[in-house]
């Protein structure tokens, strides 16, 4: 952790991992692929708990807000954030949506209700969240929450430079605040019965959908401001647990506030928001060691093989529609071929974990390592600032972390006239011992005290 101090804020820097939320991402990811596939394969529309799936959305935005905020440096600059996001997510989310064009040219019984030139642009733009939500399901279908996170990252610079100047405290009541706005506000905006303006369409609203976003920055700035959560990992995902088998009765449930949002997908997203905010939270913490006697990180986060699906999570979320679409195709094709079933859904989850390897491995890190490269050498520097202990003192200097401690002042002393210069001993023998010059007993040097020596 790197401590600073710049015009009265004080502002850290961290560099331990938070390999407990990457290993998340699968399976928030992987439950998006399920509620996708499940039907198309098993041909059952009785998806059960599944049917709840795209929830998981919304928990990549809390969780990407936290991330970026753990991980925010105050010297990378605003232009710098933004073009190092665009090398996350565009090239992949281009790759993808070319290869469902070219899926819809080949095989044209697939193609989307909206195949406009217009809808293609918004999407390869991500503005297909916004309204009139015309584009908002075209061709590729699930990089609609790129378009929501692209306006959350345009904002993230500027949220982050206001919140670094809260307390730990401060912060946490200010996530706790956002998430309970979020569901006010999409209550609201559900009472209203806009025209234009669906169940599904507000899940996708960047502005709303930002209040998401926006408790996570909050949470990951109190982190680095010094709290440290007791929430044990097993508490969270309990929690939730709960929560995701009560959707069925809540939701169907013989009162005034859920007969309002019934036959929508909003009423579970409000339900599942506090659930989710508790297992970020619970997640970094466990990370950073809050609950461990030892002070070790928790062993989702020291699973190699989870936190590598992590990694790998953003590429299978992009590529599992246009596999999902190859397989339509192929039966749409084929009028004789029978429903795949449960063989055939294992089969598909394989390919996409496969081809999310292999894209991340050979297409998205190289091609985000190429766009870094490409960066001025003082920001790869800064990017790559060493970390120091959390202890560091805070002086107001701008990085102070990074220069020496401060010295401690001498005692003043009264002046000393000059001092007498020794003459140089005399050589002797090594067998001659030499006798010490007595000092006379007036010597100036007496009076000054060991501070001045």
């Amino acid at each position: 952790m790197i401590v600073a101090e710049s015009n009265g804020t004080r502002v850290t820097t961290t560099s331990a991992r938070l390999d407990s939320l990457t290993a998340l991402r699968f399976f928030a990811a992987f439950a998006v692929v399920l509620y996708h596939s499940w039907w198309a394969f098993t041909g059952n529309p009785d998806i059960g708990l599944l049917h709840y799936g795209y929830t998981a959305v919304g928990f990549f935005f809390t969780l990407s807000g936290l991330v970026l905020a753990w991980s925010w440096k105050p010297i990378t600059g605003t232009v710098t954030h933004l073009r190092r996001r665009a090398a996350r997510i565009l090239p992949l989310h281009w790759l993808m949506l070319a290869a469902m064009v070219g899926i819809y040219l080949m095989w044209p019984v697939v193609r989307p209700l909206t195949d406009t030139k217009g809808a293609l642009l918004r999407e390869a733009l991500l503005l297909q969240a916004w309204p009139p939500f015309d584009a908002l399901l075209t061709f590729n279908y699930p990089s609609w929450s790129l378009s929501t996170e692209a306006f959350c990252y345009l904002l993230f610079p500027f949220l982050m430079i206001g919140l670094v100047r809260l307390s730990a405290r401060r912060l946490v009541w200010l996530a706790a605040a956002l998430g309970a706005g979020y569901v006010a506000a999409a209550c609201a905006l559900h009472l209203l019965a806009v025209p234009t303006l669906s169940d599904g369409a507000m899940l996708a609203l960047p502005p709303l959908q930002f209040l998401k976003f926006a408790a996570g920055v909050a949470l990951g700035a109190a982190l680095r401001a010094g709290w440290r959560p007791r929430v044990p990992l097993w508490t969270a995902f309990l929690t939730l647990t709960v929560v995701v088998l009560c959707l069925p009765a809540a939701t169907s449930a013989d009162v005034a506030f859920a007969a309002a949002f019934r036959g929508g997908p909003l009423f579970a997203d409000l339900l599942l928001v506090g659930p989710m905010m508790l297992l970020v939270v619970a997640a970094a913490g466990s990370d950073l060691g809050c609950w461990s006697r030892t002070g070790r990180p928790g062993l989702l986060g020291r699973s190699r093989v989870l936190v590598t699906l992590g990694e790998w999570s953003f590429a299978m979320y992009l590529v599992h529609a246009p596999l999902l679409y190859l397989m339509y195709a192929y039966r749409m094709t084929h009028p004789g071929v029978p429903v795949l079933g449960y063989p055939g859904l294992a089969a598909y989850l394989v390919a996409c974990v496969a081809a999310a390897g292999v894209l991340h491995v050979f297409f998205e890190k190289p091609v985000e390592r190429w766009v870094r490269n490409r960066e001025p050498a003082r920001r790869r520097a800064a990017a790559a600032t060493p970390a120091v202990p959390a202890t560091t003192p805070v002086h107001p200097t701008h990085v102070t972390a990074l220069l020496p401690a401060p010295r401690t002042p001498s005692t003043p002393t009264a002046t000393l006239p000059p001092a007498t210069p020794r003459p140089a001993p005399a050589t002797a023998s090594r067998a001659v011992p030499v006798i010490p010059r007595q000092e006379p007993a007036t010597a100036p040097m007496a009076a000054a005290g060991p501070a001045s020596r």
